[in-house]
Protein backbone atom coordinates (compact mmCIF):
# COMPACT_ATOMS: atom_id res chain seq x y z
CA UNK A 1 0.00 0.00 0.00
CA UNK A 2 2.70 2.52 0.67
CA UNK A 3 3.73 2.65 -3.39
CA UNK A 4 0.73 3.60 -4.82
CA UNK A 5 0.44 5.89 -1.64
CA UNK A 6 3.57 7.42 -2.15
CA UNK A 7 2.76 8.25 -6.36
CA UNK A 8 -0.88 9.59 -5.63
CA UNK A 9 -0.33 11.57 -2.49
CA UNK A 10 2.15 14.25 -4.17
CA UNK A 11 -0.18 14.33 -7.28
CA UNK A 12 -3.29 15.21 -5.29
CA UNK A 13 -1.55 18.14 -2.70
CA UNK A 14 -1.77 20.17 -5.65
CA UNK A 15 -5.17 19.07 -7.40
CA UNK A 16 -6.62 19.84 -3.92
CA UNK A 17 -4.41 22.92 -3.46
CA UNK A 18 -5.99 24.22 -6.64
CA UNK A 19 -9.58 23.70 -5.57
CA UNK A 20 -11.77 26.61 -6.56
CA UNK A 21 -13.07 28.48 -3.36
CA UNK A 22 -11.60 31.85 -4.16
CA UNK A 23 -8.09 32.97 -4.21
CA UNK A 24 -6.26 34.61 -1.14
CA UNK A 25 -3.46 36.98 -1.53
CA UNK A 26 -0.61 34.46 -2.14
CA UNK A 27 -2.81 33.64 -5.23
CA UNK A 28 -3.55 29.60 -2.88
CA UNK A 29 -7.29 28.62 -2.58
CA UNK A 30 -8.40 28.75 0.56
CA UNK A 31 -10.31 26.06 0.43
CA UNK A 32 -8.02 24.09 -1.23
CA UNK A 33 -5.37 24.10 2.10
CA UNK A 34 -8.59 23.19 4.16
CA UNK A 35 -9.07 20.07 2.09
CA UNK A 36 -5.53 19.47 2.30
CA UNK A 37 -5.35 19.89 5.73
CA UNK A 38 -8.48 17.48 5.92
CA UNK A 39 -6.94 14.82 3.67
CA UNK A 40 -3.92 14.22 6.26
CA UNK A 41 -6.03 14.81 9.15
CA UNK A 42 -8.09 11.73 8.05
CA UNK A 43 -5.07 9.60 7.21
CA UNK A 44 -3.98 9.93 10.53
CA UNK A 45 -7.57 9.30 12.04
CA UNK A 46 -7.39 6.15 9.82
CA UNK A 47 -4.30 4.94 10.68
CA UNK A 48 -5.21 5.47 14.73
CA UNK A 49 -8.15 3.82 14.54
CA UNK A 50 -6.39 0.85 12.59
CA UNK A 51 -3.75 0.13 14.98
CA UNK A 52 -6.45 0.49 18.12
CA UNK A 53 -8.44 -2.20 16.46
CA UNK A 54 -5.49 -4.70 15.09
CA UNK A 55 -2.75 -4.05 16.68
CA UNK A 56 -1.69 -5.81 19.38
CA UNK A 57 -0.31 -4.52 23.05
CA UNK A 58 3.18 -5.14 23.54
CA UNK A 59 4.30 -2.68 26.92
CA UNK A 60 6.19 -5.36 29.13
CA UNK A 61 6.93 -7.54 26.77
CA UNK A 62 10.25 -8.96 25.44
CA UNK A 63 10.78 -9.19 21.39
CA UNK A 64 11.31 -12.83 21.36
CA UNK A 65 7.64 -13.05 22.88
CA UNK A 66 6.30 -10.68 20.45
CA UNK A 67 7.92 -12.43 17.36
CA UNK A 68 7.21 -15.74 17.94
CA UNK A 69 4.68 -17.95 16.73
CA UNK A 70 1.64 -18.75 18.93
CA UNK A 71 2.37 -22.53 18.56
CA UNK A 72 5.80 -22.48 19.75
CA UNK A 73 7.71 -21.60 23.00
CA UNK A 74 9.40 -18.05 22.83
CA UNK A 75 12.82 -19.57 23.17
CA UNK A 76 14.24 -22.07 21.26
CA UNK A 77 15.71 -24.89 23.14
CA UNK A 78 19.18 -25.11 21.50
CA UNK A 79 21.30 -22.40 19.60
CA UNK A 80 20.62 -21.01 16.10
CA UNK A 81 22.81 -21.14 13.67
CA UNK A 82 21.79 -18.56 11.25
CA UNK A 83 23.51 -19.76 8.48
CA UNK A 84 22.59 -23.31 8.55
CA UNK A 85 19.35 -23.44 10.69
CA UNK A 86 19.39 -25.42 14.79
CA UNK A 87 23.11 -26.38 15.75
Amino acid sequence: MNRPAGGISPSLVPLLLDADGGVSADGVGADGVSAVYLLIGAVAIAAVITVAVFGDETKGRTLESITAPQDRPSAPDRPINLVGGAV
